[in-house]
């Protein structure tokens, strides 16, 4: 928890320039390419929460109806984004947690958070996120993507960071 409030407090200026970027954001093109559809958005991963207020603004201009979650282990982050998108459900949890807010949803984004899992709960983070999808759900993995699959220490050199291909990883293991 405490590397999530510093991971956030070292990125504020990237943060602070997400809610110009509606335009140029890769996952909102890929929603306006492939025409999902959806009225409940999940973000794992979500910050204080800057690009999922972008894929709320994707989806209203097609439904007004539309319902927007994100999760992040960041506190600190967490308090900002209520503050700053009080239309957003935004909660203080580990993304293993995510069954616990007992609902579905038609979109799950994962966004930059797979890299600090560790790899004893990779399968059981993939079966909650797939317990948590409708039926007919989308997912999207926004994640880092090497050539090669590899591990190193993070910052504070207890935690490690797993950079992978997790479409290679999901389909190699039948999941």
């Amino acid at each position: 928890k405490s590397e999530a409030d510093s991971s956030y407090k070292r990125n504020l200026k990237f943060y602070n320039n997400i809610s110009n970027k509606f335009q140029t954001d890769n996952i909102v093109k890929l929603l306006e390419i492939s025409k999902i559809k959806a009225t409940s958005v999940l973000e794992i991963g979500c910050a204080y929460g800057g690009k999922l207020n972008l894929y709320k603004k994707h989806f209203e201009s097609n439904n007004k109806n539309v319902k927007c979650w994100g999760v992040d282990l960041s506190k600190k982050a967490i308090q900002s984004g209520k503050k700053k998108y009080p239309e957003l459900n935004l909660i203080n949890c580990s993304s293993l947690e995510i069954t616990k807010l007992k609902k579905k949803f038609d979109l799950i984004i994962c966004g930059c958070f797979l890299y600090l899992l560790d790899r004893e709960y990779i399968f059981e983070q993939f079966d909650k996120i797939t317990k948590s999808l409708n039926d007919n759900g989308y997912l999207i993995i926004f994640d880092f993507e090497p050539l090669f699959p590899h591990y190193n220490s993070h910052r504070n050199k207890k935690i490690y960071s797993y950079k992978m291909n997790y479409t290679n990883f999901l389909e190699q293991s039948n999941y």
